[in-house]
């Protein structure tokens, strides 16, 4: 069963939560042309960064401009890096 807050990850590990329909914020419409996926995600990251004050919102994606994008409403946001090979 989640909740608000998510479903947990483990201890430290933070939580998962899944988030449908939110109203695309104002602030986006007036920056991005069309509503696609990529806005949604920034979107749902931008409310909850907003509304969750009590813990840190980091928005982890492998896509590039989607990342850029979250830096630029001021959402923190990082490389999902698990899967890289160092040489």
């Amino acid at each position: 069963v989640t909740s608000e807050r998510g479903a947990s990850l483990g201890d430290g590990r933070g939580s998962l939560r899944v988030m449908l329909a939110e109203r695309l914020d104002e602030r986006l419409k007036a920056a991005f042309l069309h509503d696609c996926p990529d806005h949604r995600i920034v979107n749902c990251a931008l409310h909850l960064t907003e509304s969750v004050k009590d813990r840190a919102v980091v928005l982890v994606t492998k896509d590039t401009n989607v990342r850029t994008k979250a830096r630029a409403f001021g959402i923190t946001s990082e490389d999902y890096i698990r899967d890289k090979v160092e040489s």
